[in-house]
């Protein structure tokens, strides 16, 4: 497979001095550079003018290839209702050449997020996780019931791939070739938000941030991808194996869940816990399978 365009830049390495002179430009904003926070694919910053801008890099080929025409994810998700996530404001969008050929650049103006901030960025980020009160799991758990229902030709695409049930066949069988016949003819699909972690949650007020590659999945992606963050800490991945059993203990969240520990185990460092976490559940769930 050909490796998207996108996924030759990461955004936390790179000089984006142009990108941000042309944000700036465009929406006629000042970036405060003490609030920049910089990932793989995007870079968001609090303006002088009391919003936050989101800059979003993708490949050029994700304008041609299946998920197209299908929009802007942060745009898209103001459709949604129900869901705890910031307010969309405008956007703009242009292609990357000749600068930085095969790439296609996005920026978003959105409210600016009051009363939490990332649980990931936090010093001690799973101890915060394991602190959050009762009402923040109502909240999410709302959220993702609300989003779950929601309608939308939309598919999930993390990581620049669109969700198929070739790309997460491939992936088990890769680590665990001894797995059986997946069954995907019988998999359930719902509406998710495709990259949910701790990164893209707030506490101690819930927001549900980076809307990027939400759309249809098969059930239970959300909960396992937020279990399997949760990994390092025991007490936290039990926390939310708990909250969403319905969907963790469905086949297809099940088969969701070892998705998750085998891209774990095949990107790990074999002595980190989260993958020795990972390699005794995915054993768990391959006998339960």
């Amino acid at each position: 497979m050909t490796e998207p365009a996108a996924q030759k830049y990461d955004l936390r390495h790179h000089d984006m001095r142009d990108v941000v002179d042309r944000v700036e430009q465009m929406l006629d904003v000042r970036l405060d550079s003490d609030t920049v926070v910089r990932k793989r694919r995007t870079i968001g910053a609090a303006t002088n003018t009391g919003s936050w801008v989101r800059i979003e890099l993708r490949g050029s080929e994700r304008m041609t290839g299946p998920v197209a025409g299908q929009g802007w994810g942060l745009e898209a998700a103001q459709a949604l209702t129900g869901v705890a996530r910031p307010q969309w404001f405008r956007g703009a969008s242009w292609r990357g050449e000749p600068l930085r050929p095969g790439t296609v650049w996005r920026v978003d103006e959105v409210e600016l997020i009051l009363g939490g901030d990332p649980i990931r960025t936090k010093p001690a980020w799973l101890e915060e996780a394991d602190a959050l009160p009762p009402q923040w799991w109502d909240d999410l758990g709302a959220s993702l019931k609300a989003l779950a229902a929601t309608d939308t030709t939309r598919l999930a695409a993390p990581d620049c791939l669109p969700v198929t049930a070739v790309r997460i066949e491939a992936d088990v069988r890769k680590v665990f070739p001894e797995v059986a016949d997946l069954h995907p003819e019988n998999w359930q699909w719902t509406t998710a938000h495709a990259d949910l972690g701790w990164a893209n949650v707030t506490g101690p007020r819930l927001w549900i941030t980076d809307w990027e590659d939400w759309g249809r999945a098969p059930r239970g992606l959300d909960a396992a991808n937020l279990w399997a963050n949760s990994l390092g800490s025991p007490s936290v991945a039990d926390k939310v194996a708990k909250r969403f059993r319905p969907d963790l203990e469905s086949e297809t969240g099940r088969i969701m869940a070892l998705w998750r520990c085998a891209q774990i185990v095949a990107w790990g460092q074999s002595h980190a816990s989260a993958y020795v976490r990972a390699t005794v559940e995915a054993a768990r769930i391959v006998e339960e399978l």
